[in-house]
């Protein structure tokens, strides 16, 4: 397994090639301010998170059931962890200034 830091150069070398529309990623308009860019990349990356799913976020408030499924949960998602990489990669490259050029 290659060390991850150029795991992360081939991905971002990747979508420089492929073009991918990093702002869509993150459902953002072209031009969004660093703390848009930084907002939209918590929220999403909270949403899409291997072991997150929709029952963690009422857990402290125990409105909801604590023993949710774990079928509840994104780690069974292969879309989801895709997702999560996708959000990882298009906040690395538009939070760095010398890779968002």
């Amino acid at each position: 397994m290659p060390p991850k830091n150029s795991r992360k150069k081939a991905q971002e070398a990747a979508a420089e090639r492929q073009k991918i529309d990093l702002y869509a990623i993150l459902q953002l308009p072209r031009g969004a301010t660093q703390e848009e860019i930084k907002r939209a990349y918590k929220q999403l990356a909270l949403k899409h998170h291997p072991v997150r799913g929709e029952h963690d976020r009422c857990r402290p408030m125990r409105s909801c059931n604590p023993h949710a499924s774990s079928q509840d949960k994104n780690t069974n998602n292969p879309e989801a962890v895709h997702e999560f990489q996708q959000i990882g990669l298009a906040y690395r490259v538009l939070s760095d200034p010398e890779k968002k050029r």
